[in-house]
Formats: C-alpha cells, sequence, structure tokens
C-alpha cells in the first residue's frame, strides 16, 4: 500500500487537461448551479464520469478544492486497492493460506506504471479500479458464501464510473451466475445479483434521462461526430483506429498471443481456438494501412503454430526452438529492410470495411 502511493509521488502535481472538465461540473453542481461545464450554463452532460463527478462535489460541500481533494482521495484509493487485489488472489489459488501468488499480484500491481500515472492524473480511474476491485472480490465471496449479492451494487458503481463499464458489470454477473450455479444449481442468487444491480441503475439512468434529455453523454456524440449513428464494422471509423494505434503504440501485439492462448491453453480443441483467436484478434486490432509485412500479425501466428508444435511432442525440442526464433528474425528482419526502402504493405480492405 505504500508502495503504490509513493509510486504516485513523480506525478503528484501533475493533472490530465480533461479532468478540469470533471472539477468543473463537481464545483457547480456543490454551488448548486447543477450539473454545467459554467455558472448559468446549459445542462450539458459533458462528462462521462458520474461517481467521479458526485463524489468530489461531495468535498466540495465541505469546502474542499477538487485539485487538491482528488489527489488525496487517488493516493487513498490506490492504496485500498492493494488488498482488495490480495484477497481476490486469495479467493483465486488453491492453497491461499500456503501460496505466494495473492502477495505477487500485490507487488505487481503497486510497481504497475499505468496504476501509478493513471490513478494520479484527476480523472476516474483511480476510483474506477477501486470498485472493480471490490465488485470482483465481493463477487467471489458471495459465489462461495450464499451472501446477499452486493457486488451487484458495487458493478452498479462501476457501471456509471465510465461509459464501457457496463461491459464489466455483465461479464461480473455473467461470472457469479456461473459459479452460484456450480456451487448451488439454484437459479434465485443470480436474480438476487440482477435486481441489485438493475434496480439503481434504472432509477439513475431515469433520473439522468429527465435531467438532460440525452440517451448518452454529449461526449459521445461529439466523439462519432455530428450525431451520426456509430457504424463499429467501419475498420476507418474513429473508434477502431483508436484501439488499433492503442495496441501498436504499446506495444500489446507482442503478447497477445500469450494472452489467448494462455485463456484457452494448449490442449486439443482449445489450442485451435487459442491459435484461430489469436491470429484473429492480431489482424483485427493491427492492421494499419501502413504496416509493412504486418510484423506483429506474423509474429503472433509464428508463435501460435511453434506452441502447438512443441506442445505435440511433449517436451521442447531444439530444433524447433531454433526455427521458431530464426523465423521470427528473419520477418523483423525484413520488416526493417522494407522501412529502410520505404516499402509499403500491399494488403487491402473490403469495400464494407472502408464505406463511410
Amino acid at each position: 500500500m505504500i508502495g503504490a502511493v509513493v509510486h504516485q509521488f513523480p506525478v503528484w502535481y501533475w493533472f490530465i487537461e480533461d479532468a478540469a472538465i470533471t472539477f468543473s461540473y463537481a464545483r457547480n453542481l456543490a454551488d448548486g448551479e447543477g450539473l454545467v461545464t459554467f455558472v448559468g450554463g446549459e445542462r450539458v452532460e459533458g462528462y462521462s464520469n458520474p461517481t467521479w463527478v458526485f463524489l468530489l462535489a461531495f468535498f466540495e460541500l465541505l469546502g474542499a478544492d477538487s485539485f487538491e481533494t482528488a489527489k488525496y482521495l487517488q493516493a487513498a484509493l490506490a492504496a485500498f486497492t492493494i488488498p482488495l487485489a490480495y484477497l481476490i488472489a486469495r479467493e483465486s489459488v488453491a492453497e491461499p493460506d500456503t501460496s505466494d501468488v495473492p502477495v505477487l499480484a500485490c507487488v505487481v500491481l503497486a510497481a504497475s506504471a499505468q496504476f501509478a500515472i493513471w490513478g494520479a492524473s484527476g480523472l476516474e480511474n483511480a476510483l474506477f479500479n477501486f470498485l472493480l476491485a471490490m465488485a470482483l472480490w465481493r463477487m467471489l465471496v458471495e459465489s462461495r458464501s450464499g451472501a446477499w449479492p452486493w457486488s451487484g451494487f458495487w458493478f452498479f458503481l462501476l457501471a456509471i464510473s465510465r461509459p464501457e463499464a457496463i461491459l464489466y458489470a455483465a461479464l461480473g454477473g455473467f461470472l457469479f451466475m456461473v459459479y452460484t450455479l456450480i456451487e448451488t444449481r439454484k437459479i434465485q442468487p443470480t436474480l438476487k445479483w440482477l435486481v441489485t444491480f438493475w434496480s439503481p441503475f434504472l432509477v439513475y439512468h431515469a433520473v439522468r434521462y429527465n435531467y438532460f434529455a440525452w440517451e448518452l453523454p454529449n461526449t459521445f456524440y461529439a466523439k462519432i461526430g455530428d450525431h451520426k449513428v456509430p457504424k463499429p464494422h467501419i475498420w476507418n471509423g474513429r473508434g477502431w483506429k483508436y484501439v488499433r494505434n492503442f495496441a501498436y503504440e504499446v506495444g500489446h501485439a507482442w503478447w497477445l498471443p500469450i494472452y489467448v492462448v494462455g485463456l484457452t491453453s494448449g490442449r486439443g480443441w482449445r489450442a485451435i481456438a487459442g491459435i484461430t483467436a489469436t491470429t484473429f484478434l492480431a489482424v483485427a486490432i493491427l492492421l494499419p494501412i501502413d504496416q509493412r509485412l504486418l510484423l506483429h500479425v506474423v509474429l503472433a501466428f509464428t508463435f501460435a503454430v511453434f506452441y502447438a508444435a512443441i506442445r505435440g511432442q511433449g517436451r521442447p525440442s531444439r530444433p524447433i526452438l531454433f526455427a521458431a526464433v530464426g523465423l521470427v528474425l528473419t520477418f523483423i528482419g525484413m520488416s526493417a529492410l522494407m522501412r529502410f526502402w520505404g516499402s509499403e504493405s500491399s494488403v487491402g480492405y473490403p469495400p464494407f470495411l472502408t464505406d463511410a
């Protein structure tokens, strides 16, 4: 916990600019002006993190400025997320009293640069992390003990913390159903979870819609442009470009095989499913127009093929391992030469992916 807080010190006086939007809404709400960006302004939902806005507004009511309050709140939330990670790991290992995995989980989380930097940015990330960890821990405990599923309420708070967080709640509810069915063979716990989640969720959105008269936050309409209906299948749309560029710039392509094959395991039909999913994800996420030789796709596919070959033999074979490394290095060299020569990828896109 100390390490997680100290990790935020280098960026203690740094804020991402979007945080000022949240601070403005929180101040105006506390001052009685309503949820507006400036005094006397129109009711426009220019934020997408209601729980963070309301939390900061509470401290604004007490006379605390959000620029100061946010930093201390984020440090406290980061600190208390660490023991929650420990408890989640304890629920997940076979022998919690002797396993070192829970402590390792805490160390890795506290050492995460993303956890520290974005947790101290002034935005809702620290609160989001805390709520997600709390919801997961309670879900695991309740599915095992049969207690009332208050995890549904924590997932509700999470779901209104960021627009995409409803997906976390959907997955949490599904896992709760699976775990309780395994333990009790009864559907009643799942119904209780749904009531606990949906009751406050529907009430909140009814009040919100009555206040703003728009189905979604204004930030959504601003980002898709001209209030157009979003087209998720358009490869050159803003959303896919954002996902592709993010995955490419932070290097997640290198880890895609490990992510997917690790989740599906490497035996039988699961190995085939893992290899197929790995290749599909690599192509779907990492196919920018100027990509030379589709390097990351080739690496993901190469890893998957040789992983299957190694598992098929029962033990690693030196020729296979050397061939895998050699092939990867060859592709890297060819890609570097093509970049040096200025060659562009000749990969095209089907019309339905590029139509505006």
